[in-house]
């Protein structure tokens, strides 16, 4: 099996094909820059500390979890996932961390991996649970919901599985922890609504509670999928309701794909900030990655952004949505996730 991997020298003779060009671009855009009283070396320190992290399950190609239409040379492993993530970073040097989701990525040795990673300059970002699937060996069905399941087993089974994500992500280094479910109804008078989410809280606070004290717990809202009539979580309300209920550590992840049609995402997030202390955080959307996890360190804590995902479809579900793509709407959102401007510019 032939094995190819993009290598520096690569990279190094394309860009050194449009160095002149560029460089000529950049000295002109400096200056246009610096008679409005920016400099372009500001701006180019602030784009260099900007950071993503790649999510593994963007590596694929073809279909979603529902479907899947594999191609060549698709990663088969965790570590194939690594080798490809190492190269993102290489081409766009702004991805050094990686978000895993268990247990589709779950080593044999964790420390092992993080080795393997480490090789390749790559660091782990949030871990990502998955009680909307069943696997061969669970006991429990998660049909009929997880962490809000009325069997209490279901949801001892549901916890169990976030507290050994967790475990695996203290090995490998990461700082944080991804929830979402797939917990809903299809049609009404299917499920008590306030009961499910007091259960949800209440598994949640055994999540809550296995955290590191370096760690945060992030919650991901969905208006719908799979459930058509209702799903727990359904919105940034419901979420922030919940962080509010768990604590410091517990936050909103605002995910622009998975509200109701016409729902104002950056006035949403400017609400969050103003309430919350975030993690500056960002997921975006890109044809070839379904989404990029933002996993910049820098600004933690102090009020200046939302833990978000950045989709091209800002309708409801982006699997059941007619959405468009626009870019401009993803920018916006972005810059509000990185913070206010600075400068003589910046908004008062």
């Amino acid at each position: 099996m032939t094995h190819f991997e993009i290598g520096d020298g690569l990279i190094a003779e394309e860009n050194g094909k449009g160095k002149a060009w560029l460089d000529e671009d950049y000295e002109h855009l400096g200056r246009v820059l610096r008679r409005r009283g920016v400099e372009i070396e500001d701006l180019v320190k602030r784009a260099q500390a900007f950071q993503v992290a790649v999510p593994s399950w963007g590596l694929g190609t073809g279909g979603t979890r529902f479907a899947r239409f594999p191609g060549p040379g698709e990663p088969r492993d965790v570590f194939e996932k690594l080798e490809d993530c190492g190269t993102v970073f290489k081409l766009v040097r702004s991805t050094p961390a990686v978000s895993l989701h268990i247990p589709w990525d779950k080593p044999e040795s964790a420390a092992e991996l993080r080795r393997f990673a480490k090789q390749r300059g790559l660091h782990f970002d949030a871990m990502n649970s998955n009680t909307f699937q069943d696997q061969a060996d669970q006991k429990h069905s998660y049909k009929f919901g997880s962490l809000t399941h009325p069997d209490r087993a279901v949801r001892e089974q549901a916890i169990a599985h976030n507290l050994e994500c967790i475990e695996i992500g203290r090995t490998l280094g990461s700082k944080a922890h991804t929830v979402w479910i797939g917990d809903g109804g299809n049609f009404p008078g299917q499920m008590h609504f306030r009961r499910a989410l007091d259960r949800y809280l209440e598994s949640m606070r055994a999540i809550y509670a296995a955290l590191p004290d370096d760690w945060r717990v992030f919650m991901e809202h969905k208006l719908y999928e799979p459930a058509f009539y209702s799903t727990v979580i359904n919105d940034w309300g419901v979420s922030y309701h919940c962080a509010r209920e768990l604590g410091p550590k517990a936050f909103c992840l605002v995910d622009l794909g998975h509200h109701a049609p016409n729902v104002n995402i950056e006035i949403l997030q400017r609400q969050q900030v103003r309430r919350r202390r975030p993690r500056r955080r960002l997921h975006q959307a890109l044809p070839a990655l379904p989404d990029l996890q933002r996993a910049g360190r820098r600004g933690a804590g102090r009020g200046e952004g939302v833990p978000s995902r950045l989709h091209a479809r800002p309708v409801a579900q982006r699997d059941r949505s007619r959405g468009v793509a626009d870019g401009e709407r993803g920018r916006a959102a972005a810059r509000l996730c990185a913070g206010p401007p600075r400068g003589p510019r910046g908004a008062a």
